[in-house]
C-alpha cells in the first residue's frame, strides 16, 4: 500500500495565512454565537457539525474499498445517528423541555430510555435482514464502524449540548481553547519547528506543541477573565424559552473575585526575592481556565493524532474540503469532541454547586463540611432567607419551625 497521499505543492506563505485567517474567523464566530445567539442555535449548530462528521467518517469504508457498493443501505446508517442523537439529546435537555414545556414533555421523557431502545432492536432488526452473503464481513465491518463513529461523534458531541444551559461559557471557553491550541501550535511550528513530534502527524512539532502549551494557558486565564464578565456567557439557562441567551442573574462565586492562601513554599520563594506576598485575589474560574488549558494542550491534540491514523490507515489527506485550509469538518473537530468529554467531567466534578454527589440528600452534609467557612455562612444565610420566604419561623434557640398550613 502506498502512504498517506501529499500535495504535489507543500503549502507556503498563502496556505499558512489562509489556514490563520479561518481559524480566527472560528473564533469570532463561536463568541458571536454563543453572546447574542444562545443556546437553542447553538443546539442546532452543533447538530449539523454531527452530521456533517457522519457522513464524511461512515463514508470512509467505501472509499477505500475496491467494491464500491455500500456495506449497508445508506439510509439505515442515518437511521442509528438519528436514534443515538434522540437519545444522548434527550438525557442532555430532559429537565429543559419539562420545565419549558411540563405537560408536553413529561411522559415522553418517562419513556425515553425505553423508547430509545425499542428504535435500536427495529434497526438491529433491519440490519439483520439486510445481510447478503458474499458481503458479511463488509456488513459486520461496517456496523461496528457505525458504532465506534457513534461514540466519536454523538456521545462526545453531545456532552456540551448538557453543559451549555449551566451558561454559554462551558461552550466557548472549551472550544476556544481547543481553537487557540491549534492556531499557536501551527504559527510556533512554522517560526520554531525543527523537531517532528509524532509519526503519524509528520507537521506536527515538539516546539510547536510546546509552545502552545504556553500560548494556550495565558489565552485560557485571558479568555476566563474576559468572559467572566459578560452575564450572557455566566448565566445558567433553565428554559427554552426565551431563545437568546439571559442578559441577568445571580452570579456564581465561581465567577467572582476570591481570595486565596498562597502554599508555604510559594510565600517562602517569595521572601527569598524579596515580596512579601502571602495571598492572592483571582476568579476562581481563572484557576479553572488552568486545567482546561492543560487538558487541550497536551490530551487534546492525541484526537488529532487519532484522526490522523484514521486517515493515514485509509491512505486519505483530509476527511473533506468543507472549511479552506483546514479540510473537512471532522479534521477541525477531532479535538474538540475529545474536549466535550473533558468538560462535561470536570463540570460535574469540580464546579457544579449542584450535581454530581452533591444533589444526593444523603451526602449533602458531606459537601457542606468540605466547604469553607465563608461558603458554610454564605449558604445558611441564603437558605434561611429560601425558608422564611415560604412561611417558615424560627425559635428563640435558632430552631426553624414549619408554618402551621405548609405552602402549597
Amino acid at each position: 500500500m502506498s502512504d498517506i497521499q501529499t500535495p504535489t505543492k507543500p503549502a507556503g506563505p498563502s496556505n499558512f495565512f489562509l489556514r490563520t485567517v479561518t481559524s480566527l474567523a472560528m473564533m469570532i464566530s463561536f463568541l458571536l454565537l454563543c453572546l447574542y445567539v444562545g443556546q437553542v442555535a447553538c443546539i442546532f449548530f452543533i447538530l449539523l457539525l454531527q452530521v456533517g462528521m457522519w457522513h464524511e467518517v461512515t463514508n470512509i469504508p467505501k472509499l477505500a474499498s475496491k467494491d464500491k457498493r455500500p456495506a449497508l443501505p445508506r439510509w439505515l446508517n442515518w437511521y442509528f445517528l438519528g436514534i443515538c442523537l434522540y437519545y444522548l439529546y434527550g438525557r442532555a435537555l430532559k429537565k429543559v423541555l419539562i420545565k419549558t414545556w411540563p405537560d408536553a414533555a413529561e411522559g415522553p421523557m418517562k419513556v425515553h430510555t425505553f423508547t430509545c431502545f425499542c428504535l435500536w432492536c427495529v434497526g438491529f432488526v433491519l440490519f439483520i435482514s439486510s445481510l447478503r452473503p458474499k458481503m458479511l464481513i463488509r456488513q459486520f465491518s461496517q456496523l461496528v464502524w457505525n458504532h465506534m463513529a457513534l461514540l466519536y461523534i454523538a456521545v462526545q458531541g453531545s456532552f456540551f449540548i448538557a453543559t451549555m444551559w449551566d451558561g454559554m461559557i462551558w461552550f466557548l471557553l472549551p472550544t476556544s481553547i481547543i481553537i487557540a491550541n491549534d492556531i499557536w501550535a501551527y504559527i510556533c511550528g512554522k517560526l520554531f519547528g525543527r523537531t517532528k513530534l509524532w509519526a503519524l502527524s509528520p507537521k506536527k512539532t515538539r516546539e510547536g506543541f510546546i509552545g502552545a502549551i504556553v500560548v494556550t494557558i495565558v489565552w485560557g486565564i485571558f479568555a476566563s477573565w474576559a468572559f467572566s464578565y459578560s452575564p450572557r456567557l455566566v448565566c445558567p439557562k433553565e428554559s427554552i424559552w426565551p431563545l437568546t441567551t439571559p442578559t441577568s442573574c445571580d452570579i456564581s462565586p465561581v465567577f467572582q473575585w476570591k481570595e486565596y492562601q498562597l502554599p508555604a513554599v510559594v510565600v517562602a520563594a517569595a521572601q527569598s526575592v524579596g515580596l512579601s506576598v502571602t495571598t492572592i485575589t483571582v476568579k476562581p474560574v481563572m484557576l479553572h481556565s488552568i486545567s482546561f488549558s492543560l487538558f487541550g494542550s497536551i490530551v487534546g491534540p492525541f484526537g488529532g493524532f487519532f484522526a490522523s491514523g484514521i486517515k493515514r490507515a485509509f491512505e486519505l489527506k483530509d476527511f473533506g474540503d468543507l472549511i479552506p485550509g483546514h479540510g473537512g469538518v471532522t479534521d477541525r473537530m477531532d479535538c474538540q469532541m475529545l474536549m466535550a468529554t473533558f468538560t462535561y467531567v470536570y463540570l460535574g466534578n469540580f464546579i457544579r454547586s449542584s450535581g454530581g454527589i452533591c444533589s444526593n440528600p444523603r451526602f449533602i452534609g458531606a459537601c457542606v463540611t468540605r466547604m469553607s467557612l465563608q461558603d458554610q455562612v454564605e449558604l445558611l444565610n441564603k437558605l434561611k432567607q429560601i425558608v422564611v420566604s415560604r412561611g417558615a419561623t424560627f425559635a428563640a434557640n435558632g430552631t426553624a419551625l414549619l408554618p402551621a398550613v405548609p405552602p402549597a
